[in-house]
């Protein structure tokens, strides 16, 4: 759930910055590069506009909750910013009035629960005295002893004067970022640019002109966060990661359709087979189910469509992302199937009934999940003993994920003994010795130029400590089973019948997971299937007859 926006309830109003801030153009692009910001960092889980300050950035982080305060200045002076500047007070009735002057504003800002950051925008720049502020947080240690005397500067300015959480002025010094931006033109070509490169690390190359329309998109929407009355709709003024993420989602899919020819080759719109069935979601436990239906057709179980729809990914699952990147639309092209077929066959381990299961989690997670697969990951065996496995890499607002997932067919005699073994299996996968492993595989298999940038790419370095992978892998477990549902045939009511096949079968599955894997979120997809012989029988034969 994201944070509610910062705004004093105590002070609210009903106009918002409307009238005030109608030509703020400055402070939205200020804004727009803030939100740029935000698609890269997952640490920013909100920005606001006009609430608690002009611009204030969310964050969440190992040292806890921050507030960035954001003032935007564009004064038409042409002299520099100066100490003297920011400590003057208004006056009134001949006395200067405490808590008026610039550095004063920006500090009672600090008023709300988390530690407090602050930052200046101008178009002005600053004079040398202040000139250590344009120095980023991260580089500072650097200049550490320089820093602490601009810092001491500030200790008698105002001493009694704290914010609301009693932090005071020599506080705000010590967290103080000041930035210097000339000109809106500047600032837009920059954040063009930005968009330029962020839309190329996703593999959606667009021209400047596209660009240039994107960008005034994002505009609009800070523009309407700022413009929102806080009185009316509170969470107007802010604009989450995730509403971010979608966002920049649907600009991405945009690129793609104008030049696919350029896309990278796993970011294309794939097709909808599986129908949602049912989903049990339980965060306290880190569990998860997602169940799926192939569904009826005229009566008919689907068995010959869902082998032809599989097939399609069949090139995925094989073949490495530099060939496919010479093939682009391969879920489309059969040409690519023989290919892919006959690499197969040079895997013995894995078998008909596991290949089936494998291409419909790998299916799942593309079209559901949007992940990209770590390739011929399931035909790469570092220890020849071990279980074969599938990776992808999900994209979460909370950040990327790796999820190294296990598939398996199942009768009704099979299963009980296949859930055994592969809980023990999962278990392996979080020691030490085979998370090394693992991150070597994916190191040798992935092929960077033909995926999108991914904020892992520091835990899958080999010099990265291996339990900062740990941190972010989750285990996906797939079983398709013979359902007495299905078996049954169709009947008007089968759905619900089938969410309640799933629902226990899910229940019963649970207590399998050994207490090992409590620390670790394990995602289960069940596919009910109408005889699982027969579908294994279809593919064989089909494989053999291409």
């Amino acid at each position: 759930m994201p944070p509610r926006s910062l705004i004093d309830s105590l002070n609210i109003t009903t106009s918002g910055g409307v009238s005030g801030r109608r030509g703020y153009k400055y402070q939205d692009h200020i804004a727009s590069g803030v939100f740029l910001d935000m698609l890269g960092d997952p640490e920013i889980t909100q920005i606001e506009c006009e609430t608690a300050d002009d611009i204030v950035v969310r964050k969440m982080s190992d040292a806890g909750d921050i507030n960035e305060y954001i003032q935007v200045k564009t004064t038409e002076n042409d002299y520099k910013w100066s100490i003297s500047e920011l400590k003057k007070r208004d006056k009134v009735k001949n006395r200067f009035k405490e808590g008026t002057s610039l550095i004063e504003k920006s500090l009672a800002c600090d008023r709300f629960s988390g530690n407090a950051q602050f930052r200046f925008v101008s178009s002005r720049d600053v004079r040398a005295e202040l000139m250590l502020f344009k120095v980023p947080r991260e580089k500072r240690q650097a200049i550490k002893i320089k820093f602490d005397e601009l810092v001491k500067k500030f200790t008698a300015v105002y001493a009694s004067f704290v914010s609301a959480k009693n932090n005071n002025i020599e506080c705000w010094a010590r967290n103080m970022l000041w930035e210097v931006e000339h000109s809106e033109d500047s600032i837009m070509n920059k954040n063009v640019n930005r968009i330029l490169s962020l839309a190329s690390n996703e593999g959606a190359v667009t021209s400047h002109a596209h660009a240039q329309i994107v960008y005034a998109r994002l505009l609009c929407a800070v523009g309407d966060a700022a413009d929102a009355i806080a009185a009316a709709d509170p969470d107007a003024k802010a604009i989450t990661r995730a509403e971010a993420l979608t966002w920049w989602s649907a600009q991405l899919g945009e690129m793609r359709t104008l030049r696919r020819s350029e896309i990278k080759v796993y970011q294309f719109n794939s097709r909808k087979f599986f129908d949602d069935l049912h989903e049990i979601d339980e965060p306290g436990i880190l569990r998860k189910l997602s169940s799926y239906d192939v569904a009826f057709d005229f009566g008919e179980w689907r068995g010959d469509d869902l082998i032809d729809y599989l097939l399609n990914w069949l090139p995925e699952v094989v073949l490495p992302a530099r060939v496919l990147a010479n093939h682009f639309g391969h879920t489309e092209a059969r040409a690519l199937l023989k290919r892919a077929r006959d690499e197969r066959k040079k895997y013995a381990q894995i078998d008909d009934d596991r290949l089936l299961a494998e291409l419909m989690l790998h299916a799942i997670m593309r079209h559901h999940l949007e992940s990209e697969p770590i390739p011929c990951r399931l035909f790469a065996l570092g220890n020849p003993s071990a279980s074969p496995i599938s990776a992808h890499l999900i994209r979460q607002s909370s950040g990327d994920e790796l999820w190294l997932s296990r598939a398996y067919l199942t009768t009704a005699t099979t299963y009980e003994s296949i859930v055994s073994s592969v809980t023990q299996e999962m278990k392996i996968s979080l020691t030490k010795d085979y998370l090394r492993e693992e991150r070597d595989l994916i190191i040798q298999l992935r092929e960077p130029q033909h995926m999108r940038l991914t904020d892992l790419e520091a835990v899958l370095d080999k010099n990265s400590k291996l339990q900062d992978l740990l941190k972010v892998i989750r285990l996906p477990l797939l079983v398709a089973y013979d359902s007495t549902i299905i078996g049954a045939g169709y009947c008007s009511d089968y759905v619900a019948k089938l969410t309640n096949e799933v629902s226990l079968a899910y229940e019963a599955l649970k207590p399998n997971f050994i207490p090992e894997l409590a620390s670790v979120q394990v995602n289960v997809f069940l596919i009910p299937i109408e005889d699982a012989q027969a579908i294994v029988a279809k593919l064989h034969t089909t494989l053999e007859t291409m």
